[in-house]
């Protein structure tokens, strides 16, 4: 059972944050996770991807979404404070406590 878990956090991971923001301050969240957050991310060691996610039918409802390229460095790049940092540039914004979600990620493309 060991190496199952072994094997698992050198699988891809992808990490996602949904939140529900208050309308008025939609847009002004979208636009930091845009222009502040997106590019510290993926300056972050081991991350392949990040990405935010906003509804159509729902504006106000967002979806943030990292790909690392294992469960070891999502877990690092969250311990270096990084992330709280993220969060409390647009925690304004939020009408309630993000939902968070660490899953396995599959087709995922290799570097050449």
């Amino acid at each position: 059972m060991r190496s199952s878990r072994v094997e698992r956090r050198r699988t891809p991971a992808g990490v996602s944050s949904s939140t529900f923001t208050r309308r008025s301050a939609a847009d002004a969240l979208r636009r930091i996770y845009e222009t502040e957050a997106i590019p510290v991310i993926r300056q972050a060691a081991g991350n392949v991807s990040a990405l935010l996610l906003r509804q159509h039918q729902s504006p106000e409802s967002f979806m943030a979404i990292t790909i690392w390229k294992t469960q070891d460095d999502a877990e690092a790049y969250d311990r270096s404070g990084q992330a709280m940092e993220i969060v409390a540039k647009i925690k304004f914004a939020f009408a309630g406590p993000p939902t968070l979600g660490t899953y396995e990620a599959y087709g995922i493309l290799k570097a050449a």
